[in-house]
């Protein structure tokens, strides 16, 4: 049998997901996804259905099936069509598809187990949400495929159905107004809970009238009233291109099933949106499929809309209960609580003149400047990027949006992209865009473990874009770049200046906001930790010699250390586990980001790498030691304490990485404190260690303290400087000591001398 041929999915390197997405990708690329193409009206469309149960495939599947180019709507596996008497030829390639099960059904049973039955004596069932969704995955093949079947017969129109007529009974029974007071736009705007058309007459025809209305109508189903969906977010954002994929998959299978015709123009502009989204969340298009059939339910069966609202209900119940879960502590006072954005979205209106909530930024070449303020565009100095400003003129500024400008530049034309691309492959890890201003740049290794900077780059962007490559561990020199592409043009490179730019602030613009949400999420998981005990002892600290100073104990055992930034705002959590292995709150801020162990203030702070190494100066010393997490952190986070106060001497303690620096050719550790030392004038210092404990693998003032004892510690930060010494100290005391003893021996003598004097 060929194994093509099996029920079950063939193992492949690329899941189902990824590859469907790819693929649907490349369609969107190329304006020939499903929704995409054109259907002219009067013609009947008839979606991808199992001859064998009678069911339509849904969802993704229907879409993905549907991309294939088969004529025949008929798919079914294998089995299915050996049960009918037919088979699969051999050496043809099935397609997956995959189920999910979101919600289960069981019967309400009484206080004694027996099922509690209706008013028709049926037992009552109960539908809840599950908290897990089970997913099923099958192959199947087209009838086009399969031997013994039934010629395909296209179905056509009934000549008795009006779809102009159904078109309108639907419009009647959305629930929605209708206003038709535009010139050339057609939207749905939330707050209103209105539909916007031009008038009947501008249309060409009523079936486009009807395509364009009914367009409409599937955005309206996102009301909180009906499906609840998250509608907030304005033209450019990712929100507003989900939406708009939704709307326009729903608006394809509405509109062809009617036979009213599909005109995707309309909407050709949202592809860019659509692209950067799905790149963002792969599960992105499956959740679109599977609101655009919820959205097509709604409007096509109006007496399912109880069911499909009380599975909305369902979807809002659990949402609250994990947000109850999440929850952060309550906020301070003085942060508001913002309920209704100040400015809504109008959906499906890109030439819509209102004002948008969020800010969109722009890629406008330097030379375009001026139209692109005449037309309303903004610049932020800070950072450095366009945006549309409160006066923006969408339909002018569309030319400047950021993903426009990413579909009319092919990659091989970007030499960030391609820069990035050429150093990933030499091993270097670069968080977001490179830096391409002709400086040196260190960066981590994708094998580097956390702190760690074993690789360097530097790029230009005059003439043809050329850079060098530097992998520490594998390279004794560095490795030369230069584009592949054609000589950039002055324009052309203004243009990807500004493109790039654009990019780079829209990318910290979403980082922000991912890490606010992440910071919520560290101060629950805090709020939920559990103090260190001495009956709860930690194999991690034990084995370190230090205290926990106040650390609390996560559920799964990890000791919990807070990140905070200079002000003491929460942002991230650093977890150790009991054999040392170290994480953090995935994409949660890190940059700037200290945990201090209050001590004496009147003294030096120091700055060290990690939790013990700070814990074992704090011990010896008594200073106030803060922990900066990595090397690559300590210089940030010095200059966030110097800039907080200016009058506090700074220490940095520094790791020795001395193996690093004999596999690899630099010391991260050092570097990183010299670093640090140098920008805040602090001082810097390194554990005194033996040649031969270096080439142990000992690098840090913890390895020193359980080597040599915390008053080695103490005794070597005395020699460098950093705390006054105690022997001084102590030859004060002792010299006070024996004044004291003197004293009181004088005393003694002139008190035996009178009591002499009186016995004689």
């Amino acid at each position: 049998m060929n194994k093509s041929r099996k029920d079950t999915p063939p193992k492949e390197k690329e899941n189902f997901r990824d590859r469907v997405v790819a693929e649907m990708i490349r369609h969107i690329e190329a304006g020939t996804a499903p929704w995409q193409k054109p259907w002219k009206a009067g013609e009947y469309r008839e979606g991808p259905m199992n001859p064998t149960t009678g069911k339509p495939y849904r969802g993704m599947n229907a879409f993905w099936l549907e991309l294939n180019g088969y004529a025949d709507p008929r798919w079914m596996t294998y089995k299915q069509a050996q049960g009918i008497g037919a088979q699969v030829r051999k050496g043809e390639q099935g397609w997956p598809i995959e189920y999910w099960q979101y919600y289960e059904t069981k019967p309400i049973n009484d206080e004694q187990g027996k099922p509690v039955l209706n008013e028709d004596g049926q037992p009552k069932t109960t539908t809840y949400v599950l908290e897990r969704p089970r997913v099923f995955r099958a192959v199947v093949f087209n009838a086009s495929q399969i031997e013994g079947l039934e010629p395909y017969v296209p179905k056509t129109l009934d000549p008795t159905f009006q779809p102009v007529a159904e078109a309108e009974k639907l419009l009647a029974g959305g629930g929605v107004e209708i206003r038709h007071d535009q010139n050339d736009r057609a939207f749905y705007r939330p707050s209103t809970d209105r539909i916007h058309l031009p008038p009947r007459e501008a249309f060409h025809g009523a079936e486009e009238y009807y395509a364009t209305a009914l367009h409409e109508l599937a955005h309206a189903t996102g009301h909180p009233n009906r499906l609840a969906r998250d509608m907030s977010g304005g033209f450019g954002s990712e929100n507003y291109a989900k939406e708009e994929l939704r709307a326009e998959m729903a608006a394809y299978m509405v509109n062809t099933t009617l036979g009213l015709g599909h005109n995707p123009e309309r909407h050709a502009a949202y592809a860019g949106g659509w692209l950067k989204a799905l790149n963002d969340d792969r599960n992105l298009l499956f959740q679109a499929a599977r609101d655009a059939e919820t959205i097509q339910t709604w409007i096509t069966q109006p007496e399912r809309r109880p069911e499909l609202r009380k599975s909305v209900e369902a979807r809002q119940s659990m949402t609250q209960q994990n947000e109850q879960t999440t929850a952060a502590p309550v906020m301070p006072a003085q942060t508001p609580t913002q309920t209704t954005p100040e400015k809504e979205p109008a959906f499906s209106a890109a030439a819509d003149p209102q004002k948008k909530p969020e800010r969109v930024l722009l890629a406008v070449p330097y030379a375009e400047k001026d139209a692109a303020k005449a037309a309303g565009a903004k610049w932020d100095p800070r950072a450095k990027s366009w945006y549309v400003g409160p006066d923006g003129n969408p339909e002018l500024l569309q030319k400047w949006a950021l993903t426009g400008q990413q579909l009319r530049q092919p990659e091989p034309l970007d030499p960030y992209a391609e820069f990035a691309k050429a150093a990933q492959q030499a091993g270097l890890k670069i968080d977001g865009q490179p830096v391409m201003d002709g400086k040196w740049h260190r960066v981590p290794l994708e094998t580097d473990k956390p702190g760690s900077l074993g690789g360097a780059y530097k790029a230009y962007l005059d003439g043809k874009p050329a850079g060098l490559i530097r992998n520490y561990e594998t390279m004794a020199e560095p490795e030369k770049w230069v584009m592949t592409g054609h000589q950039m043009s002055p324009a052309e490179l203004e243009q990807m200046k500004a493109t790039a730019a654009a990019r780079e602030a829209q990318r910290r613009q979403e980082l922000e906001a991912q890490q606010a949400d992440r910071a919520k999420v560290a101060a629950h998981i805090l709020s939920q930790g559990k103090p260190m005990t001495a009956d709860s002892p930690n194999p991690y600290l034990n084995r370190k010699q230090v205290q926990a100073h106040g650390l609390l104990h996560h559920e799964d055992g990890s000791l919990m250390v807070p990140c905070k930034d200079a002000a003491g705002e929460l942002w991230n959590i650093q977890f150790i586990k009991d054999d040392g292995e170290k994480r953090f709150l995935k994409g949660g801020k890190m940059e700037g980001m200290m945990h201090r162990i209050e001590g004496d203030r009147s003294g030096p702070t120091v700055i060290a790498e990690g939790f013990a190494t700070a814990a074992s100066i704090h011990e010896a010393t008594g200073l106030s030691v803060v922990v900066a997490f990595n090397a690559g952190n300590m210089p940030k986070v010095a200059q966030a304490l110097h800039r907080q106060d200016p009058s506090t001497p700074l220490v940095i303690a520094a790791d020795d990485d001395f193996k690093t620096q004999e596999k690899q050719g630099f010391n991260p550790g050092l570097e990183a404190a010299t670093q640090a030392a140098t920008l805040t004038g602090a001082k810097m210092i390194q554990p005194p260690f033996t040649q031969f404990e270096r080439e142990q693998g000992r690098t840090d003032w913890n390895d020193y303290a359980t080597a040599h004892g915390k008053a080695a510690v103490a005794k070597a930060l005395e020699n460098l400087g950093v705390i006054k010494p105690k022997e001084q100290e102590q030859s004060k005391e002792q010299q006070q000591s024996a004044n004291r003893g003197l004293l009181r021996t004088a005393a003694l003598k002139v008190a035996v001398s009178a009591t002499n004097a009186l016995s004689r």
